[in-house]
C-alpha cells in the first residue's frame, strides 16, 4: 500500500511539473505574440500618422533614439512632435520582420531585435518613388505595464527604442536632378552677371 501511495505521489508530482511547463510555455507564446503586435502597431501608427496611438505605445518614461538615421532623440512627446512635422511632407511604409524576443528572468521585461525596411516618398515629388529607403534594425526594450494585476496580465509597452542602420539609399534620379538644377542655376547666374558686367 505504501509503495502504491509513493508511486501515485511521484505521478502527481510529474503531472504537476508537466502542467506547469505547459502553462509557462503558453505564457511565453502569448507574450511573444503581444510583442509582435506591439511592433506592428508601432509601424502602423507612423505610416497612418496616428500620433496619439504612437504615444500610447510607449511607457511614460520611455526614451527614443532615431539619431542613427539622422533623426531626433528624446522622450516620447519630444520625438512625437518632431515626427509629426517630418511626416507631414512624407509618406512611409515600415516593414518589420525577423523579430527576436528575449525575455528577462521575471518575464515582465524583454529585449527585442527586429529588422525593418522603410521606403519613403516626399509628397511634392510624386515622380520620385520611393525618394529614399532606410534599412536596419530596431533595438527595443519592452515591459509589461499595470503590474498590480495578476502575472501574465497587463499591456506590453516600449520603454526604449533605437535604430541600427544598415544603409540608406536615395532614388538614383535624385543626384541627377540636383546636378541639373545646380547647372541651370549656375548658367542663369553666369549669364546675368555677364549681362550686368558683374563677376560671378
Amino acid at each position: 500500500m505504501t509503495k502504491i501511495l509513493y508511486l501515485l505521489s511521484l505521478l502527481l508530482l510529474l503531472l504537476f511539473l508537466l502542467l506547469q511547463d505547459a502553462v509557462a510555455s503558453d505564457q511565453v507564446t502569448s507574450d511573444s505574440l503581444k510583442i509582435h503586435r506591439l511592433l506592428a502597431d508601432y509601424a502602423d501608427s507612423i505610416d497612418r500618422k496616428n500620433w496619439i496611438k504612437y504615444r500610447d505605445l510607449f511607457t511614460q518614461d520611455a526614451f527614443i533614439d532615431y539619431t542613427a538615421a539622422g533623426g531626433k532623440k528624446g522622450n516620447v512627446d519630444e520625438v512625437a512632435k518632431w515626427m509629426e512635422k517630418v511626416f507631414n511632407i512624407m509618406d512611409s511604409q515600415h516593414l518589420i520582420s525577423n523579430i527576436q524576443v528575449n525575455f528577462l528572468s521575471t518575464q515582465e521585461k524583454a529585449t527585442v531585435r527586429a529588422a525593418f525596411n522603410n521606403p519613403c516618398t516626399v509628397k511634392y515629388l510624386p515622380f520620385l518613388q520611393p525618394f529614399f529607403t532606410t534599412v536596419g534594425w530596431y533595438i527595443v526594450d519592452v515591459k509589461r505595464t499595470m503590474h498590480d494585476q495578476e502575472p501574465g496580465r497587463g499591456t506590453w509597452r516600449i520603454e526604449h527604442l533605437q535604430e541600427e542602420i544598415l544603409f540608406n539609399s536615395v532614388q538614383v534620379a535624385v543626384p541627377v536632378i540636383l546636378t541639373i538644377i545646380i547647372g541651370v542655376v549656375y548658367t542663369i547666374c553666369r549669364w546675368w552677371c555677364m549681362e550686368s558686367g558683374s563677376d560671378l
